[in-house]
């Protein structure tokens, strides 16, 4: 399932990254030295040794603190562990054991078969206490050869006394150094012995950071070094075409054989590339790649007989039959929001650029295809308003424009009676990536939990709120949920006057911090289309007194449009809400706050009705 996939792709790559993880958040505790060293090869292997010493505060910090965590490749990785102890306030030192570390397999990479690579080492700290420091340093060694990719951030949600990376290469190695974000108090120096550059980059006292709502990832916008053998993130694009998708055989006789059993029959390309798109979304077992250079694909062959694969083997085969058929396509590596990508291309980050899908030309009509996600249709993405890299000899990069576009429309038809009663019907609309989320939900819900479902459905509207029909939806390409229900005491009545609020505010986002608290830019990555529209009957007697005004706003982040009108007697209140990619710099913040206070307003969401005197 979807949200299976993206949630594995994100914790492998953190594990990948971080080199290690704790067992919790980070917090409760003071990191007094934290030491990362590079020593790279001329043929690119490398070590890395790191050295953590932390000091545990309180209670939280000693539970989090009492184990580490050290993963690696077992294919090409080695981990020695230098030293672990945990150092007394007296001054005592209680050294971790051999007998006591433990050698596992990787829990995110269970059920994967041969691609389960990934091992763990982990490290216990027993009988930690509050006011104890705890001291790890272990060397990675990698043998694989690859290029190499690295980036350090100096900040974290702990305070740290001091952060030391250092990067020792050959002279003769053209390595690509990016640094970002960089300001006072961090240090960098830069020697030459013999034939070799050594860099180094430090820090003391680096007061920490508290995550806020919607802040730009860490190393967007702290202090970071990136390092890289590719000479710049389209040397990576054209890397994995040059290895996976430059000689693609579409005469392969078993590329051949399973184009003629999936198309037997089929009456027109489009029904063909359906057919293909389903064979890869629902029979095609994948195993999560965090690396696109992690495993080298098989042969076509055995991909196709396993029945399973990497997303890259999937893709190799799917260009293989596009080619068969002599359909146009091209592969593409997605995604960055625009706002980002020119910082991202200056500093060599391929890191936004990990997931794959298709470009196809059909009849003069360009799709962009998720093979591998069963709840995306034709032409609809996760990605769509996102920067991808089109893959060939000269990598391009373009903003991904499906034609099905993220939209939700919400219709609202209320009939309120004489009591403040009403009947409602709601009706909701989706398509492009908010589609697939509704189909991944219910595609394969049970009648007990579907059941359930509507009941907390319910109770989430009103407690006055009760069911008169079924639970309606709809998973094609019309994504549709709808239902009736009656909400009891939905309007509240005062002597000769009737009022209620609309179930929803204009604002599109919820901001939990005040200009005062905010401390980090907001950045918004939602890209899609929100339409609401009412129409509300009022009891026979009554006439709307007071209501929301018709409004307009256009934002970097979003803008909204309300239009109000009452015909033959009912109010319609139709909304439309966009929401767009961006960053709104902490400066700016105020003044995005106080439009989020006005579209909050409760002057935008209450409604007056009084009752008209008979003559």
């Amino acid at each position: 399932m979807i949200e299976l996939r993206y949630f594995i792709r994100i914790i492998i790559l953190q594990l990948i990254l971080c080199i290690y993880v704790f067992a919790g958040d980070t917090a409760d505790y003071l990191t007094t030295k934290e030491y990362t060293g590079l020593t790279i090869k001329p043929d690119k292997t490398y070590t890395k040794r790191v050295l953590v010493e932390k000091k545990i505060l309180s209670y939280k910090g000693k539970k989090e603190l009492s184990e580490f965590k050290v993963f690696y490749d077992s294919r090409y990785e080695k981990v020695r562990l230098v030293d672990a102890y945990t150092e007394k306030p007296d001054g005592s030192i209680v050294r971790t054991g051999k007998n006591v570390i433990k050698e596992l397999d990787s829990p995110y990479e269970s059920g994967m078969m041969e691609f389960a690579v990934s091992r763990m080492l982990l490290i216990p700290f027993l009988g930690v206490e509050v006011g104890d420091t705890v001291h790890l340093e272990f060397i990675k060694e990698n043998s694989s050869g690859r290029d190499i990719f690295d980036s350090y951030v100096f900040a974290g949600t702990e305070k740290a006394m001091e952060k030391i990376y250092k990067i020792e290469y050959p002279e003769s190695m053209e390595l690509k150094v990016s640094e970002s974000n960089f300001g006072k108090g961090l240090k960098k120096t830069k020697e030459k012995p013999d034939n070799r550059w050594i860099l180094t980059y430090s820090s003391k006292e680096i007061l920490p950071y508290k995550p806020e709502q919607s802040m730009p990832l860490p190393e967007r916008i702290f202090p970071t070094v990136y390092i890289s053998t590719y000479k710049g993130v389209e040397k990576y694009g054209e890397a994995i075409y040059s290895k996976y998708f430059k000689n693609i055989n579409s005469e392969h006789q078993s590329i051949v054989n399973l184009c003629d059993k999936l198309l037997a029959g089929s009456k027109n390309e489009q029904e063909s590339l359906n057919r293909i798109k389903r064979y890869f979304s629902e029979e095609f077992l994948y195993m999560p790649q965090d690396d696109l250079f992690k495993f080298q694909p098989r042969d076509f062959s055995e991909i196709i007989d396993s029945g399973y694969g990497t997303p890259v083997e999937a893709y190799t085969i799917f260009d293989g039959l596009m080619k068969r058929l002599g359909i146009e396509s091209s592969i593409l590596v997605a995604g960055d929001e625009e706002h980002n990508l020119k910082r991202d291309l200056k500093n060599g980050n391929i890191l936004p650029f990990s997931y794959l899908i298709s470009k196809i030309n059909l009849t003069g009509e360009v799709y962009y295809v998720d093979i591998l996600n069963e709840f995306y249709n034709m032409d609809e993405s996760e990605f769509d308003k996102k920067i991808a890299m089109i893959l060939g000899e000269k990598v391009r990069f373009e903003k991904i424009n499906c034609k099905t576009k993220n939209t939700r429309d919400i219709f609202y038809s209320v009939k309120i009676d004489q009591d403040g009663n009403a009947a409602v019907h709601k009706e909701n609309n989706y398509s492009g990536g908010m589609a697939s989320l509704i189909r991944s939900k219910y595609k394969y819900m049970t009648e007990y939990d579907l059941k359930k479902d509507y009941e907390k459905l319910m109770s989430a509207i009103s407690i006055f709120a009760r069911p008169t029909s079924d639970l309606k939806i709809e998973l094609g390409e019309n994504t549709t949920i709808s239902y009736d229900y009656i909400q009891e005491n939905y309007a509240a009545t005062d002597g000769e006057f009737m009022y209620f609020d609309l179930d929803a505010s204009l604002a599109p986002y919820i901001l939990e911090l005040d200009p005062g608290e905010r401390e980090l830019d907001f950045e918004s990555t939602e890209d899609f289309k929100f339409r609401r529209q009412y129409e509300i009957k009022c009891p026979e007697n009554y006439q709307f007194l007071l209501m929301p005004k018709t409004l307009k706003y256009h934002g970097k982040v979003f803008g909204v449009q309300r239009k109000v009108e009452v015909l033959n007697g009912n109010l319609m209140i139709n909304d439309v809400i966009n929401y767009r990619n961006g960053i709104v710099k902490k400066e700016k913040y105020e003044k995005f706050y106080e439009t989020y206070l006005k579209l909050s307003h409760p002057g935008n969401t209450r409604v007056l009705l009084r009752k008209m005197v008979e003559k």
